[in-house]
Parts: C-alpha cells; structure tokens; sequence
C-alpha cells in the first residue's frame, strides 16, 4: 500500500517504458515481489559473497516481466532481517531522486504520509521548467548516451573499502597550495584513478592517456540550488584528463588537482550553458564528442558515480536505519559497464568503492601492495552488524 501511494507522487514512475525519449504514463505501477531467505541474514554479512546476492533480487527479472520503471524485492531472513532490493530505470531519474523515493516511501510506511518535513517531502518538478520536454530529439540520440558513457566487454566487479583513517590520510597526500582541502570523494575517485592507470599500463605494456567522467547532481551546482526532492535525471558531466603519458609516475596530487579544476570548470562555464536556451544541443554536441573520444582504443576511459551523501542510509521503514547499503549481483558483469567505479557511504565515515574493470586490469589491482595499504578488499560487516544490535 505505502509503495503504490508513493508512485501516485512519483507518477512518471508507475508509467511504463515506450521508447528511447518518451514513458507512456498510464498507472501500471511497480513490480514487487516478497522472498524468504533461509538462513540469518549476518551469514550473508560476516563474509559477503556476491555470487549469492543475485536470489536478492536481479535485474534479470526487470526485464522479463515487462517495461516497469520500478521492481522491489521484499526479503525476509530466519532472523527477522530483512533486505530490500530494488532497482529503477535510469530512464527519467538519477540517484538522487532515488534516494529521496525510498526515504518518502519509508516514511508513508511508517504512517508519516501528512509529513512535509525535509525527512519526508513530496517531489517538486522544477526541471520540467528548466528543460521543458521536446517535441523530438536528434535520431540515435539514444544511442548517442549509451555508446558515450557505456562499454561492452566482459568484466570482474569487485568491492574495497577505505576507512575514515584511510581517507583522511590520503587527504593529507593529496592536498596541494591549488588544493588545500580536497573532498573525500575527490581523494578517493583520484586513488583509484592513479591505480587502475597503472594496472592498465601494466597489462598493456605503455602508459596511456585516460579521461574519466564523473556524474555531478546538477541540483547542487547551480545558484541558487535546487532541493534535493526536485525529482528527474537532474545531472552534470564532470570530465577531468590525464594526457602526461611521458611521466614516469603519475603523482597522486597532480590528479587531484586536475579533478578539482574539472569540477570548478564544470561549475563556471558548463552548468551556465547547461540552463541556457541552447543547452540541449550543448548537450548532445559534449555526449557526441565524449563518445568519440570513448572510442579510441588508445584512451583509457573511466566512469565514476558517486551515491555518496544523497542519504541512502537514512532510509527507515520503521525497524531502524539499514546496516549495509550496497550494490548487487554477481562478481562477474557482462555487457555495458566496464571501467565503471560507483562510490557509495561506508560505515563510521568510509566509502565502499565498487569497482568494475577487466579482469586482467583488475587482478593486477587487487595484487598491488600501495593500493591495499588504503583499499580494504570486501570487508565483512560485521562491525556494523554488532553496533546495530546494540543500539
């Protein structure tokens, strides 16, 4: 009942997929299903092995029964856990938007629907005004964005965590005169960077050029900004390159200055264009031209999405806050993503990275000594498990 009353807000999403630029809006609502699992959910927790977590729930699933926008898995353990899967196309909403449709159907859930409070507020759609629907888009504009920020390939996914100690360090590491407080997420982001460069160049024998493309909230970057609730695919390109293909070592604080300047030019000069009248064919003009530069096999390219502090572990359906929130699915990914990193909030102030790259690149990764030193491979949850059973 609460997830239909949350769609009758997110109507876009009870709708049903139609083609590449449009969603046919006509209340066919949300796939759900309910699951037992029959073991204790911390059998899953102390020593997380993924190849299991496909019975959670799978996309898979998404797909066969028809073209929802939405699909929830309702988990149950032999605990009284429990474990909620879901996933949403990316058709008309981002991560942020996400976030905020789970705290909303959680707070309906727990009988707050009358609350307008920021824990529990009804979308707003003011992108609708800022980028008004067009009547028709370019032909192959969908492929445009798919073949932009996607790769085919086989791949290894794999998770590391780095603690709040970690961070703080490679803060340290990281800061410069240009860059004198460099963000969690900046010095995470380039600590990858730097290591799957040097993986790559390990495998292919040379150091090549790389490029990575970070995927900013829009909502935040403009002035004033937006609110959170502002629901849509409300985001902006961050695009920071590396070309210095003669050094000997790329140094950790020269990337991340470089990602700095990207995210202040980002700011200043894109996000201004972005909301201009002619905004859309920016758009379309950047995806075409970083699509391009995608397909030089001379290039090494990098995706990262960050769902770091849109408040995914604020979501309380009335049985306390989630221990662990994740990604999931199977070690090895097939099709679309590859040199894909999604960083997500950890426990006590950490970030989970999640990393997709190929195989060889990956286990050249996983092997290197300076990379351990700060990335913790797949950690058991066993420390938060312990401190949610105390409180």
């Amino acid at each position: 009942m609460s997830l239909s009353q949350t769609l009758t807000l997110y109507y876009p999403l009870a709708g049903v997929y139609k083609d590449d630029s449009s969603i046919e809006c006509n209340d066919k609502g949300a796939l759900f299903v309910t699951a037992h699992v029959h073991c204790n959910i911390n059998e899953l927790l102390n020593l997380p092995k993924f190849q299991q977590f496909h019975k959670l729930g799978t996309s898979s699933k998404f797909h066969e029964d028809g073209p929802f926008q939405v699909f929830v898995q309702f988990n149950t353990f032999s605990c009284g856990g429990v474990a909620i899967f879901t996933c949403f196309s990316h058709m008309v909403i981002d991560m942020t938007t996400i976030s905020v449709f789970l705290k909303c159907w959680a707070a309906i859930s727990r009988g707050s629907q009358d609350d307008q409070s920021p824990g529990h507020p009804y979308p707003r759609y003011e992108s609708l005004v800022l980028f008004p629907p067009k009547d028709s888009v370019p032909l192959g504009f969908s492929v445009v964005v798919k073949g932009s920020l996607l790769k085919d390939g086989r791949s290894i996914r794999k998770r590391f965590v780095f603690s709040a100690p970690a961070i703080s360090d490679l803060k340290v590491k990281g800061s410069s005169k240009r860059v004198p407080d460099p963000t969690s997420v900046e010095v995470v982001s380039s600590f990858i960077w730097k290591h799957a460069m040097a993986a790559a160049k390990v495998v292919k024998g040379f150091q090549q050029p790389s490029v990575i493309f970070h995927a900013a909230d829009l909502r935040r970057r403009m002035v004033p900004p937006l609110p959170e609730y502002s629901a849509g695919n409300i985001g902006s390109p961050i695009v920071a390159e590396y070309d210095k293909i003669d050094d000997l070592e790329v140094k950790f604080g020269r990337l991340v200055k470089i990602l700095r300047l990207a995210k202040e030019k980002n700011k200043d000069e894109f996000v201004p264009k972005l909301l201009s009248s002619a905004g859309f064919d920016m758009l379309i003009k950047f995806l075409e031209d970083w699509g391009e530069k995608c397909s030089n096999k001379d290039l090494n390219t990098y995706q990262f999405s960050s769902w770091c502090k849109i408040g995914l572990n604020e979501v309380d359906f009335g049985w306390g806050k989630p221990i662990w929130t994740s990604l999931v699915g199977g070690t090895e990914v097939e099709s679309m993503y590859k040199n894909f990193v999604v960083l997500v909030d950890g426990s006590d102030g950490g970030i989970e990275a999640w990393l997709i790259l190929e195989q060889k690149e990956m286990a050249v990764l996983e092997n290197e000594g300076e990379f351990l030193a700060y990335a913790s491979p797949n950690p058991g949850i066993i420390i938060s498990l312990k401190k949610f059973k105390s409180t």
